[in-house]
């Protein structure tokens, strides 16, 4: 079921957020303007938010709620809850998935250790937009990058990681 819900969420991502766009010969996604202009003048994080919460009840409304649960908070082995929140975790493959579409080196370590404190989880997707800041781009090269390449290969023997693409790019 883990690979339908991540196809999923790349599908609505490029068919109702982003646009896949080219500059020289880098790909990146860019937000849809009729998406923008259905939210309004808003700040990023606000954008984002919405983003994920539209994601999140998309996933949802298709999987259905016993299968898939949003802002899960994360179970330490004590069982103690904390203020970590998952942005989808599917019980029944004990696999977490969180979404960025911002500046994914200030969330890639967050994420794994939300991961790793929730006792429950044995993978995690990292799902990262493709974006362009001064001509560099990030998203998943930034997760495959030799440093953040060693965190996965330190916690692979307790943790999956799984770098994911949002929009992939469609040759």
């Amino acid at each position: 079921m883990i690979e339908e819900i991540v196809t999923f969420i790349q599908t609505y991502a490029s068919e109702h957020l982003f646009d896949k766009v080219q500059n020289r010969n880098i790909f990146y996604d860019e937000w849809k303007p009729e998406w923008l202009q259905s939210i309004g003048q808003v700040s990023s994080n606000v954008r984002a938010s919405l983003a994920l919460n539209e994601i999140q009840n998309a996933v949802i409304q298709e999987f259905k709620v016993e299968n898939v649960r949003s802002e899960e908070g994360v179970v330490a082995t004590n069982g103690s809850l904390n203020n970590f929140r998952l942005d989808l975790f599917i019980p029944s493959e004990r696999v977490a998935i969180e979404i960025c579409f911002g500046a994914v080196k200030n969330e890639f370590e967050k994420d794994i250790l939300k991961a790793m404190l929730d006792h429950r989880v044995n993978k995690l997707y990292i799902i990262a937009r493709d974006y362009l800041t001064g001509g560099a781009l990030y998203g998943i090269r930034t997760m495959q990058q030799t440093g953040n390449q060693s965190i996965i290969d330190m916690v692979s023997n307790n943790l999956e990681v799984v770098p994911t693409q949002l929009c992939p790019q469609i040759i």
